[in-house]
């Protein structure tokens, strides 16, 4: 899978650590395709619940947008953003977490299929 920095939440970020908003004004992509999100955790990630999607105006502001329970050790999981968007959208993971690692990001849709 091909990443940019400018897109990552998170890259093999510790179960303790805060990932970092992402500003959609940075990842184009282009009229019509929605942002799809991906979420991967280590295999010996515990304690996630499952995740929660946030957007705002400002990399300060937080409404949950999306909140999915899943399992996430040693999975990937997949989000299409909806079409409203906040400006700045960040990940979390819901739970508590106690040990692993795990990554997020974004992937434009036509040019990174192998997620």
């Amino acid at each position: 899978m091909i990443l940019d920095a400018l897109t990552l939440f998170a890259n093999n970020l510790a179960y303790n650590g805060t990932s970092v908003a992402v500003d959609l004004e940075t990842a184009k992509a282009g009229p019509g395709n929605p942002f799809t999100v991906f979420v991967t955790g280590s295999p010996d990630l515990t304690g996630v619940t499952g995740i929660v999607i946030t957007d705002g105006a400002t990399k300060a502001a937080a409404d949950s947008l999306i909140t999915h329970t899943a399992a996430l050790a040693g999975k990937t999981l997949q989000f299409e953003l909806p079409s409203d968007v906040g400006r700045y959208v960040k990940v979390a993971l819901a739970g508590t977490p106690s040990k692993g690692t795990w990554s997020a990001g974004i992937v434009l849709p036509g040019i990174q299929t192998n997620v």
